[in-house]
């Protein structure tokens, strides 16, 4: 299960992965949403503790780049 860690209004929202082995579409989905959702008040969403699995589906989706 994903934790944010900090949200301010103009820091970034960080999301720490360190409980998450697999994500599937809808996990993705909601991470692009929250990425959108950041752009969108001027900030970045960053990604903390992303295992290999995950950051692999993210490099394949070419989605990789929308987080930090």
């Amino acid at each position: 299960e994903a934790t944010i860690l900090q949200r301010e209004d103009d820091r970034p929202v960080v999301i720490d992965l360190g409980g998450v082995q697999f994500m599937d579409s809808s996990g993705l989905r909601s991470l692009l949403d929250a990425a959108r959702r950041a752009q969108s008040r001027g900030t970045t969403v960053v990604l903390r503790s992303v295992a290999a699995e995950v950051e692999r589906l993210l490099e394949i989706t070419g989605t990789a780049g929308q987080f930090g």
